[in-house]
């Protein structure tokens, strides 16, 4: 979520000398500040180390802002304006101002900016925070000291009524979602703009030379081309129906009677002819 804000911070006051202390580095530098106050080894500004690095960075004109992680269970931020020598603290809970973060964060500060030397010039102030009810809620701090910077930086709206659980919840659950709203970043402006900037700027694509075809090759695509397989289609099962033609048996017989009562009429009137013809005799 930090590195979010910090880019929208730098869209929106690209002028402005600001810088986001990550949790990483925050570690870093409790640690480095309790090795040399101890006596156990001497932090040297200058070299390759990322805490080295971004102390180079700083200037007396730089305003620089971190959440810090203390007593193993609770976030606050700080913030560190080197123009106006002045330290802003944020303890969701309300405590007291941690001595050990102001002391880092200064003394840190002071390592890599020539004009912050004497810490009794600092000035202290209050960094407005979301209140936290430490009785109910114990996981909502790292959320409103992440908002207290937002509020401070990018004029994002400080969350209120978090006395109140719902609020709280709501707080909670929302603040992720907003800070990764597609609004926050334009197509031409934000967390895309540097990728834009490169493709539109990187060398032209050429596109890569392809091998014509050998005879042989262009012959067997010529081939597979004219194959066409299709699958078979599904033919309905033809009912079996009997081929053979059986006479009509009732018709024959009608006609084998027909016939012989023919034949025996045609006799008897050739019997009647033949006695007829002996007897004129």
């Amino acid at each position: 979520m930090l590195y979010l804000l910090e880019r929208e911070v730098c869209e929106v006051h690209s002028t402005q000398d600001i810088h986001f202390i990550d949790t990483v580095l925050a570690r870093k530098i409790l640690h480095l500040y309790s090795a040399e106050r101890d006596g156990t080894s001497i932090y040297e500004p200058s070299g390759p180390a990322f805490w080295q690095v971004f102390g180079s960075k700083l200037t007396p004109a730089s305003r620089i802002g971190g959440i810090f992680h203390i007593n193993n269970n609770h976030w606050v931020a700080a913030v560190v304006n080197a123009q106006l020598e002045e330290l802003a603290y944020g303890d969701p809970a309300g405590h007291p101002t941690n001595v050990n973060v102001e002391g880092a964060l200064w003394w840190y500060a002071s390592k890599h900016i020539p004009t912050l030397k004497d810490k009794d010039q600092l000035d202290f102030a209050i960094l407005s925070c979301a209140s936290q009810d430490i009785f109910d809620d114990w996981w909502s701090c790292g959320i409103f000291s992440y908002n207290a910077l937002a509020h401070c930086f990018a004029c994002h709206p400080l969350l209120t009524q978090t006395e109140n659980p719902i609020f709280t919840d709501l707080a909670r659950m929302t603040t992720p979602d907003e800070c990764v709203l597609p609004s926050r970043f334009e197509p031409n402006k934000g967390f895309f703009s540097s990728v834009s900037q490169k493709l539109a700027l990187g060398p032209p694509i050429i596109p890569r030379p392809q091998t014509p075809p050998n005879s042989t090759s262009l012959g067997l695509a010529h081939a597979l081309k004219q194959l066409s397989v299709s699958p078979k289609k599904h033919q309905q099962k033809k009912r079996k129906t009997s081929t053979k033609v059986h006479p009509p048996v009732l018709t024959l017989k009608f006609q084998l009677s027909h016939v012989k009562a023919s034949v025996s009429t045609r006799k008897e009137e050739d019997d009647a002819k033949k006695a007829e013809a002996r007897l004129n005799k």
